[in-house]
């Protein structure tokens, strides 16, 4: 074997191959074949040849990985090795630490999301999501609804709806201000500021819409009318409020109702519009042209269909409506209707129904037949007179002083005319005398005159009329039992007849067959004669009485009879006034007060107590 020697940088090495010898220097023995590059078979320095590669790796290199390669000259080739975590994006590497070679999470199919590198220099989809699917996934701050608990308060809002955008971002342009009286989205409402929604338009029957301090519609201030409970803003619901009443509320009688907009309903309510005082009752009409009446009914002068017990309160009519005038006589009452006829019920000895019978009992209104023109009304003590359209007279009834004035003292059973009388503009009747105003507001009287109660200045009874001395100027006129008063334009008041009690006011009790001036009155409007007593109203609405007062019909609080007018107490808004046998009563606003006797009723105040004083008609 042949030595040769290689010299190498720092020694020298000896190589035995294939028969031959190297050393470190690459000198070969002269007579041994050359290596062959490209056979695959690493000969004698060839370091590698085609996939020899000698064992060794980019790792036994001091690489970090990579493919060791080698090229067509043996050489070793390195450029397939890498070194990952240098930061740089070396060969065989998808990425070193931040370095992703510009790939994205949405590069690689992705909604979004954080691509990442792995320690081994791979890609790590991990962090990446798809945005959409409703779960709260690595790099998303929400999905759909799913929003990771968090609100519009939590990010610093008043209120309002938190969302999520299609890319899985917060969206916050629902969130709002509330306070600031301004609506922003989100909000249903802000201060004042309510959208142009009422209570109504969001389905409710009324009320006043607000806004709560969330923002929020406070429905509790609407409500649902018709639902059968009262709710704030309604002051009912299907039935009126508890505890109230038409009386309650100023009116004389009458259901208070509910009405569909939950309103209280006063449509049912009434007001007295006239009365009239019979002997011992009195009616009144209200303004739905129905009746009422209370006190005696022996007779049936009541007229609810019944006789006998009194009617301490006010009681309903049967078979009469639209009426337009009530006169209340002894023991009887008529009613003018709506269609000009009359009605007349109660006791009928002398014929004062006027249907053509005697001695009969009416319970019921009945009809008078023959009149149907009429204009007004007066009933007397036993017999009944109208005044038709024409301004004639007809009357009918007890006849025995000449009170029907047709000229004889013979009872009628039904109307007859007046004789000689025509121009009349008003009437009334006492208990056997009847007068007259005519159009030039003289005064014509007949009938009983002996007490001079017909004022011709003497005390002969009349079967037709005779003026009445000295008026000329009469506006109202009223009689009593035996005495009869007329108020004059200037508003002065003439008496004359009876004046045994004082009634005649002239401060004296001499009976006076002519008219005499009523000391103090000089404001007369309207007036009312009772028995034995007379009242008027003031152009100040107070009342004043004289006369007998045994009962306290006087309303003074006493029971002193008076010779000269008293004020009657605590009346000064009076509208009109009626005198009975022995009480007295007043329409005030709509409602009814009486004084006097009371012994059937006739004060209406559910007592037999007589009072002195006025008391309030009960409903």
């Amino acid at each position: 074997m042949k030595t040769w020697i290689f010299a190498g940088g720092i020694g020298v090495m000896a190589f035995l191959l294939a028969g031959c010898l190297f050393d470190s220097r690459g000198m070969i023995e002269a007579d041994c074949p050359l290596p062959v590059c490209g056979n695959g078979v690493r000969e004698g320095l060839e370091p590698c040849d085609g996939t020899d590669l000698g064992h060794l790796t980019c790792a036994g290199l001091g690489h970090a990985g990579g493919e060791l390669r080698c090229t067509k000259a043996c050489e070793l080739d390195v450029s397939g090795c890498h070194d990952c975590g240098n930061g740089l994006l070396d060969p065989g590497e998808a990425c070193d630490g931040t370095e992703l070679g510009g790939r994205t999470c949405a590069d690689l199919g992705y909604a979004g999301g954080e691509l990442r590198c792995t320690a081994a220099c791979e890609l790590d989809v991990s962090g990446c999501n798809a945005c959409g699917n409703g779960l709260l996934e690595p790099g998303e701050t929400c999905d759909g609804t799913e929003l990771g608990g968090k609100t519009c308060a939590d990010l610093g809002y008043a209120g309002g709806e938190l969302r999520c955008t299609a890319a899985c971002g917060l969206d916050v342009s629902g969130c709002n201000a509330c306070g600031n009286a301004q609506r922003d989205p989100g909000e249903e409402c802000d201060g004042p500021d309510l959208d142009e929604q009422s209570c109504e338009t969001l389905g409710f029957t009324g009320g006043a819409l607000a806004c709560t301090p969330n923002c929020r519609f406070d429905l509790d201030v609407c409500w649902r009318c018709g639902n059968a409970r009262p709710e704030p803003g309604e002051e009912c619901d299907g039935a009126p409020p508890a505890g109230q009443s038409c009386r309650g509320l100023g009116h004389f009688t009458g259901e208070l109702g509910c009405s569909v907009a939950c309103g209280v309903d006063e449509s049912g309510c009434r007001q007295a519009v006239q009365a009239s005082a019979g002997f011992y009752h009195s009616c009144a009409r209200l303004d739905d042209q129905s009746l009422r009446c209370w006190g005696e009914n022996g007779y049936g002068q009541v007229g609810d269909g019944a006789f006998g017990n009194v009617r301490l309160t006010p009681v309903s009519l049967v078979g009469v409506n639209a009426v337009l005038s009530v006169s209340a006589g002894y023991y009887h009452t008529c009613a003018l209707l709506a269609d000009r006829s009359v009605r007349c019920w109660g006791w009928n000895h002398h014929g004062q129904i006027g249907d053509g019978t005697i001695l009969t009992l009416r319970p019921f209104p009945t009809a008078i037949a023959g009149l149907s023109d009429v204009a007004a009304i007066t009933a007397g003590g036993y017999h009944n007179c109208v005044l038709l359209n024409d301004q004639t007279v007809r009357c009918w009834g007890y006849n025995g002083y000449g009170q029907i004035g047709d000229n004889s003292t013979t009872s009628r059973l039904t109307p007859v005319a007046v004789s000689g009388l025509s121009g009349v503009t008003s009437l009334a009747a006492g208990e056997q005398h009847t007068c007259a105003i005519l159009t030039d507001r003289s005064m014509r009287c007949w009938g009983l005159n002996n007490y001079g109660q017909l004022g011709d200045n003497s005390t002969t009874n009349r079967t037709t009329p005779v003026a009445v001395t000295g008026i000329t100027t009469a506006t109202a006129l009223a009689a009593g039992i035996r005495h009869t008063c007329a108020v004059l334009a200037d508003h002065s008041m003439r008496c004359w007849g009876l004046n045994n009690y004082g009634q005649l006011g002239d401060n004296s009790t001499n009976n006076r067959h002519a008219p005499v001036a009523v000391t103090g009155i000089t404001t007369a409007t309207t007036i009312a004669a009772g028995s034995y007593h007379t009242c008027v109203i003031l152009t100040d609405r107070s009342m004043r009485c004289w006369g007998y007062n045994g009962y306290g019909q006087l309303g003074d609080g006493s029971t002193t009879n008076r010779t000269t007018s008293v004020a009657v107490s605590g009346v000064n808004d009076a509208d009109a006034l009626t005198a009975g046998g022995y009480h007295t009563c007043v329409l005030r606003q709509g409602r009814i007060g009486c004084w006097g006797y009371n012994a059937s009723g006739q004060l209406g105040n559910a007592s037999t107590a007589s009072s002195a004083l006025p008391v309030e008609t009960a409903p």
